[in-house]
C-alpha cells in the first residue's frame, strides 16, 4: 500500500504574500475518464448497475422510485438517465417543497424519505468511486496523470471538480506533498475540491471512536480521511461523503467550503496562467463559470488560459470564459503522450 502524502494545516481563504504561485490547473471529469471513471452523463447508470451487481441494490431501490416519479423521460431500457448532479439538486428541491406542502395528507416524499434517498445515493456514489482505487494505485510511472503531476510538483494549485481520488493517488505515487486548501505547502502543491470528495465526511458522533491517525479536521464540521483505500476508513457501515452538486442556485453554507471557494477565486485572479482540462463548463455550474469569467476578462491581458478538452467546446469557452483562450481539442492523455507537457510555454519550468 502506498503512503498518502497529504498534509494538514488550517484552511486559508486567500493567498499569502510571497506565495510563489506558479500555475493553476483546473480538472474536470475528462481527466478521470481516461482512467475508466464515467463522465457525469454516465455516472448514474453505472452507479445503479454496480449496486445491483454488488448486492447492495437496497441502496438504489428508493432512488429508482424517485426517478420514475420526477423524471418522465427516465427509462432504463432506453438508457435515459438524468445527470447525477441534477438528481442531487432535485432532492434538495424536494426537501424545500416538503417545508411548503410536504405535511399535507397523502404526500409520500416527506423529509425523512428524502434524507434516506439522498444518504443512500451519496453512499452509493462514494462506494462506487472507491471501487476504482485498487486500479488507480497501480498506475504505471508512464501514465499520463503521473507524468503531469511529476512535471508540476511545486507551487501549483490544482482545482478539481471530481469527487474521486485520481489526482491524490497520482500525487501520492509520486511522493508529492499536497494539502486540501491554501496555503500552498513548501515544496508541494495545494488541492482544492469545491464540489467535495469521497474521503470527506461531515463530523458525527462516530468519529471520536475511530483511529484518529486516519483522519483530521478541515474545520469544525468537515472531516478528511487520510486514505487511498476504502478499508482504511475503518467504518463498520458506509457513511455518505460530502458531495456538493453544481446547481444554478448553489448554496455554500458550510464554512469550510466557503474557504475553498474563496481560495479558488483568489488563485485564479493571482496566477499568470491557467490550464483547464476536461471541464465541460456545465450551464448549471454558474459559480464556477462566474469565477473563471472574472479571470478571463479582457483587462487580464497578461493571463494565459489554455483549455484541453476532447469535446467541441471552443466557442463556449471563448464566449463564456475568454475570447483569447487557447483551445486544444484533444484528450488529456493524448496531449500528454504527444509530449506537450515538456514544452508548453505557460507551464515550462
Amino acid at each position: 500500500m502506498i503512503s498518502n502524502t497529504i498534509l494538514h494545516h488550517p484552511l486559508a481563504g486567500r493567498l499569502q504574500k510571497g506565495h510563489g504561485l506558479r500555475k493553476v490547473v483546473v480538472f474536470g471529469a475528462g481527466v478521470s475518464k481516461g482512467l475508466g471513471v464515467p463522465l457525469a452523463m454516465e455516472l448514474l447508470r453505472e452507479v445503479i448497475t454496480w449496486s445491483e451487481k454488488s448486492g447492495i441494490a437496497h441502496y438504489s431501490a428508493h432512488l429508482l422510485r424517485f426517478l420514475e416519479e420526477f423524471y418522465p423521460r427516465f427509462d432504463r431500457s432506453k438508457d435515459r438517465f438524468p445527470l447525477v448532479e441534477d438528481v442531487l439538486g432535485m432532492l434538495d428541491t424536494a426537501e424545500q417543497y416538503n417545508e411548503i406542502r410536504g405535511r399535507s395528507p397523502g404526500y409520500k416524499w416527506r423529509s425523512g424519505e428524502i434524507n434516506t434517498i439522498r444518504n443512500h445515493f451519496l453512499k452509493l456514489i462514494g462506494l462506487y468511486l472507491w471501487s476504482f482505487q485498487d486500479t488507480f494505485i497501480k498506475l504505471s510511472k508512464n501514465n499520463y496523470l503521473r507524468i503531469f503531476v511529476r512535471a508540476h510538483n511545486d507551487k501549483t494549485v490544482y482545482v478539481t471538480f471530481n469527487y474521486d481520488l485520481t489526482l491524490e493517488t497520482a500525487l501520492s505515487l509520486e511522493k508529492i506533498p499536497y494539502s486540501y486548501g491554501l496555503p500552498i505547502p513548501h515544496d508541494g502543491v495545494a488541492v482544492l475540491k469545491p464540489h467535495g470528495s469521497i474521503n470527506w465526511f461531515m463530523r458525527g458522533k462516530a468519529f471520536p471512536t475511530l483511529n484518529s491517525g486516519n483522519w483530521f479536521s478541515l474545520g469544525e464540521q468537515l472531516v478528511c480521511f487520510i486514505a487511498l483505500n476504502y478499508s482504511q476508513l475503518g467504518f463498520r457501515k458506509p457513511r455518505p461523503p460530502l458531495i456538493v452538486p453544481p446547481s444554478p442556485m448553489k448554496q455554500i453554507i458550510l464554512f469550510e467550503l466557503k474557504k475553498l471557494w474563496t481560495a479558488f477565486s483568489s488563485i485564479v485572479h493571482s496566477t499568470p496562467s491557467i490550464l483547464i482540462v476536461g471541464y465541460s463548463v456545465p450551464e448549471a455550474d454558474r459559480l464556477t463559470r462566474f469565477i473563471l469569467r472574472r479571470a478571463g476578462l479582457p483587462t487580464r491581458t497578461s493571463r494565459q488560459i489554455t483549455v484541453v478538452n476532447r469535446d467541441d467546446l471552443e466557442d463556449i469557452y471563448r464566449s463564456i470564459i475568454s475570447p483569447k483562450c487557447e483551445f486544444l481539442r484533444k484528450k488529456f492523455e493524448d496531449w500528454i503522450n504527444e509530449g506537450n507537457i515538456l514544452f508548453s510555454s505557460p507551464f515550462s519550468s
